[in-house]
């Protein structure tokens, strides 16, 4: 019996959890966090859904800030970090609640 790959298993896992279909989108758009040290990045939204997206910054941030304001095709949304890998980060939307 061949055993299977621990990291495709990981990633397999991984996409199950996932609550929303992501779809590839490759467009620049802008992270803004902040608080006492505002900053402002560029960046490359890898991806899409409707509860999050994944997006690539040109350098790694350290340490990764939790919420941001996320900015590409002229929309503004706020969201917090669900994982952070190197220059990828994976972001939650965050979602008023009326």
């Amino acid at each position: 019996m061949a055993s299977q790959d621990p990291e495709f298993s990981s990633r397999m896992a991984t996409r199950e959890q996932r609550a929303a279909q992501r779809n590839a989108l490759n467009i620049k758009g802008r992270l803004a966090y902040g608080g006492l040290t505002p900053g402002l990045v560029a960046c490359e939204i890898l991806d899409l859904s409707d509860t999050g997206l994944r997006v690539s910054t040109f350098s790694q941030l350290d340490p990764c800030p939790d919420l941001f304001s996320v900015e590409f095709l002229g929309l503004y949304n706020r969201a917090r970090r669900a994982w952070s890998d190197g220059n990828q980060i994976g972001l939650e939307f965050i979602f008023e609640q009326n």
